[in-house]
């Protein structure tokens, strides 16, 4: 038979322990919630780096038909001064200038896609990310379950 004081300590410790099961799983659980908020503002900030990246694109592809037009125009101008804007030689000079500002624009396209798809893959991690934090936080939840379900088997032999 046990004592009253130590079925009251038994209690005690009862009752601090289902105190602190019910804590940690709290505080694992905010732990889980600050992790998927951390997630969230990085994905915010890969949107805007995407954004940037897009406008910067935008800009760059904008910039090489300006620099073919200029260059167009340039060629023209030199062959009218010279007399020879009928001349094959500045047809094969325009079109130099078209094929190498479209293959400018190229690079710039395909430098576009494959940033695209690393934002795209930097996506999915963070959402393989946010649904492991939310698992985290029902890992916690069932650790303070299993912590209170403890603490009742220990108080079920003092009675």
């Amino acid at each position: 038979m046990v004592s009253p004081v130590g079925m009251g300590m038994e209690a005690v410790g009862f009752g601090l322990e289902l105190y602190g099961g019910l804590q940690a799983s709290k505080y694992a659980h905010q732990e889980a919630q600050i992790e998927k908020d951390k997630l969230a503002n990085e994905q915010l900030q890969d949107n805007t780096r995407r954004a940037a990246m897009e406008l910067s694109a935008d800009r760059q592809q904008k910039e090489q038909v300006r620099q073919m037009q200029v260059s167009r125009s340039m060629q023209l101008a030199a062959g009218q001064a010279s007399g020879g804007q009928f001349s094959s030689g500045l047809a094969g000079a325009q079109a130099g200038t078209s094929g190498q500002g479209n293959v400018n624009r190229l690079g710039i396209s395909q430098s576009l896609q494959f940033g695209e798809k690393m934002f795209d893959l930097n996506d999915m991690l963070n959402s393989l990310k946010m649904s492991e934090a939310g698992i985290e936080a029902k890992k916690s939840d069932a650790a303070g379950i299993s912590a209170i379900g403890g603490g009742l088997m220990k108080a079920g032999g003092m009675v």
